[in-house]
């Protein structure tokens, strides 16, 4: 059984026929707030589209950890690494294991082409998430060729 969840608790974008999950917040989670009683943008629901705006900022991406971790808790899920944070992992924090669907295809090529260039995947991943996240919303983040 597939429980990967977009942003909104919904199934992931490639199982579009999979109805929303209804949510139905425990009563001590349904007001988790930051110390001043407000929530934090995105804690409550998605973050709205904004194309090439500014990049998101650490307090949307922590409303959107504490609501992640809210549906996976309400759905009975273990949150070993994703229980409900308080504040932001610091950018030297232990890695987290994940998982995540490849085309076994792309996943054969990345493998060959890092041990070709003598990296490991996980810094391939972190360094191409990093692009991906510093970029405004709705672009396309493009490599360039090495100069030779």
């Amino acid at each position: 059984m597939n429980t990967d969840l977009g942003p909104d608790g919904s199934k992931s974008a490639d199982e579009p026929n999979r109805a929303p999950v209804d949510i139905n917040w425990p009563a001590s989670e349904q007001n988790v707030t930051t110390p001043d009683q407000t929530l934090l943008p995105g804690e409550d629901a998605p973050l709205p589209m904004r194309y090439g705006g500014e990049p998101l900022k650490p307090e949307e991406v922590l409303g959107v950890a504490r609501r992640m971790a809210k549906v996976a808790r309400v759905q009975g899920r273990k949150l070993t690494h994703l229980d409900v944070p308080e504040e932001l992992p610091s950018p030297d924090a232990p890695l987290v294991p994940a998982a995540y669907r490849l085309p076994p295809r792309t996943l054969m090529f990345a493998r060959a082409k890092s041990e070709m260039e003598g990296v490991t995947l996980t810094s391939i991943i972190t360094t191409a998430l990093n692009a991906y996240i510093s970029a405004s919303p709705g672009s396309a983040v493009q490599y360039k060729p090495p100069k030779v």
